[in-house]
């Protein structure tokens, strides 16, 4: 998934407007959980990025449809369980978005040659 930023002013209004709601929560002593909250996952480790990348690898045709990856890392990993929480995503989908060599082909992943 690629998203293009039309316009940066507004992406920086946002921004401004964002800080200044928060601060002005935390020195009145208000609550902050109204306003938004963001964050970035942190970077796969490289053991996981290897896994994936060995599963794709095993696969036929170097696909795997994304209802299946979790049968599928179960299969071949099966002392292991592939936790994308507590890795900070939310589903599997978000976490083989950070994967490079996966990419969404139709309804399934597919390797991406390096």
């Amino acid at each position: 998934m690629q998203v293009k930023l039309g316009e940066t002013n507004k992406l920086d209004e946002f921004q401004e407007n964002l800080h200044k709601m928060q601060a002005e929560a935390e020195s009145s002593g208000g609550n902050t959980k109204s306003a938004p909250q963001f964050w970035m996952p942190s970077p796969l480790p490289e053991r996981v990025l290897m896994q994936i990348h060995e599963l794709f690898l095993r696969s036929e045709g170097h696909e795997i449809p994304l209802r299946n990856f979790i049968a599928t890392w179960n299969a071949h990993f099966a002392n292991e369980t592939l936790a994308y929480r507590t890795l900070g995503f939310r589903d599997v989908r978000g976490l083989l978005s950070q994967a490079s060599p996966a990419r969404g082909v139709g309804a399934r992943l597919a390797m991406v040659p390096s």
